[in-house]
């Protein structure tokens, strides 16, 4: 009996733990998402908040793939010149 109970403790102390532990994850979440939205405010403007997340998805994977592409071309040029 006496284990049972020392096992229960520890258990609490872990489920403590961990709860204080989601809720300063928690917390960090919710602050990076508005500097996330405040971010995206200032580089679209209030137009931001009127899209959808996936038109915002789509516009960056658009430009990472042209960053890509001239990153790549400058390489081309570089190695045929």
């Amino acid at each position: 009996m006496h284990d049972l109970e020392r096992d229960n403790a520890l258990l609490r102390k872990q489920v403590d733990a961990l709860s204080k532990q989601l809720k300063r994850t928690e917390r960090d979440d919710q602050f990076l998402l508005e500097r996330f939205r405040a971010r995206m405010a200032k580089i679209f403007g209030r137009s931001a908040e009127r899209q959808h997340s996936d038109q915002l998805k789509k516009a960056f994977e658009d430009r990472g793939a042209r960053e890509r592409k001239a990153t790549e071309w400058g390489r081309a040029s570089v190695v045929s010149g």
